[in-house]
C-alpha cells in the first residue's frame, strides 16, 4: 500500500475505513467474478453452443455459481464443459472470500498496531 493510504487507514475513525476497503475489495471481487463469467459465457456463444448469448449468459452464470437450474443445456457432447465452469465457479468464489478475509485482517493489524504506538506516545 502506498504511504498515503497506509497512513490515512491508520488514523481514527478505524472502523469506517475499514469498511472502505472491505467494500473497495467486494467491488474488485464483484467485477472479477463478472467478467469470469462473460468469458464463459462468450467463449460458449462462439462455440455455437447456444443459440443467443442472452441464454449462454444465464448459463454460465447458473454454472458459475453452481446453481445449476437444469432448464438450459449445453448439447451432450458438451456437458463436461458445464462441470468445468461449476469447478470453476467455486474455486473464484472461494479465492473471493479469502481474500476478503485476508484483506480485513491485514488492515486491522496495521490499524491496531497504529493505535498501540500512539498509546505508547
Amino acid at each position: 500500500m502506498g504511504a498515503r493510504l497506509t497512513g490515512w487507514l491508520n488514523r481514527p475513525p478505524f472502523q469506517i475505513k475499514l469498511l472502505s476497503v472491505l467494500s473497495a475489495a467486494a467491488l474488485l471481487i464483484l467485477v472479477q467474478i463478472s467478467v469470469s463469467v462473460w468469458l464463459w459465457a462468450i467463449t460458449m456463444w462462439k462455440m455455437d453452443l447456444f443459440a443467443t448469448l442472452d441464454q449462454s449468459v444465464y448459463f454460465a452464470l447458473t454454472c458459475f455459481t453452481t446453481l445449476g437450474f437444469g432448464d438450459v443445456l449445453l448439447p451432450d457432447e458438451w456437458q463436461l464443459l458445464g462441470g468445468l465452469a461449476a469447478t470453476n465457479g467455486m474455486v473464484n468464489f472461494g479465492f473471493a472470500a479469502g481474500m476478503m478475509v485476508e484483506t480485513m485482517h491485514l488492515v486491522r493489524r496495521k490499524q491496531v498496531d497504529a493505535k498501540d504506538k500512539s498509546l505508547e506516545s
